[in-house]
């Protein structure tokens, strides 16, 4: 609403919703001492994003497979109904999961395809090019980035949203440090450029990590959100 985008301009980090006071306040709280922003969902991040300026780095935090794509399907349509440029780097399962959500919507997603303004790749695809002998080569990743705003500039688009799942699948298979390397390095590569990136992240790997895991990879994103419904991290 207004009075939340008027309250954020002032200042405010965030905020939480009656309905979800109970799972979501701690959280909120601890995000907003570190300095980042907490909102309750992806489609009230969008709007912020957009006043807020380039290189928008969020976290999407939940448990719930299905609630993952609701959410970003959501947020992707919203954007190729735009006229923006939206990417999706996931798993197959993923990749399928928001074509079916998008297509529900009814959003031309064949048209936009063709058109170039929504792209998918598959992330372990995508870690494979960007690792080598076991490590992350950032100058893959800036390949790879400059890439998406070249393409982003070919098709006129004003902003391009990314969903992805990079990090995500870097820490289900322990290699925590090659993840943090990840976010840190497209946190740095993406800060000046017109994108809204979401990683999403299932609770689980995080906590096996470690307890210094799950704040090192908030601290390279600028925000974060629970898919919903919400939960409380252990």
């Amino acid at each position: 609403s207004m009075f939340v985008e008027a309250g954020l301009e002032a200042g405010a980090l965030g905020y939480v919703l009656k309905t979800r006071m109970h799972s979501d306040l701690v959280s909120a709280i601890d995000h907003a001492i570190a300095g980042r922003l907490f909102v309750p969902s992806l489609t009230s991040l969008r709007a912020i994003a957009l006043a807020a300026g380039p290189g928008r780095h969020a976290m999407l935090l939940g448990s719930e497979p299905r609630l993952f794509l609701d959410d970003v399907s959501r947020l992707l349509a919203a954007a190729i109904r735009r006229g923006d440029m939206a990417a999706t780097i996931g798993t197959e399962a993923t990749r399928n999961g928001i074509s079916e959500r998008v297509l529900a919507k009814g959003c031309d997603l064949a048209k936009a395809i063709d058109r170039g303004t929504y792209v998918t790749f598959d992330a372990a695809g995508a870690l494979s090019q960007a690792m080598v002998d076991g490590r992350l080569d950032t100058d893959r990743v800036a390949a790879f980035v400059n890439d998406l705003e070249r393409s982003r500039l070919a098709v006129s688009a004003s902003n391009l949203t990314v969903v992805g799942e990079m990090s995500a699948l870097l820490c289900a298979g322990g290699h925590y440090e090659a993840a943090l390397q990840m976010e840190s390095t497209w946190d740095d590569l993406t800060r000046g450029l017109p994108f809204l990136t979401v990683c999403c992240y299932s609770v689980a790997p995080l906590n096996e990590g470690g307890p210094d895991l799950f704040p090192n990879i908030c601290a390279s994103h600028s925000a974060v959100c629970h898919a919903h419904p919400a939960f409380s991290r252990v």
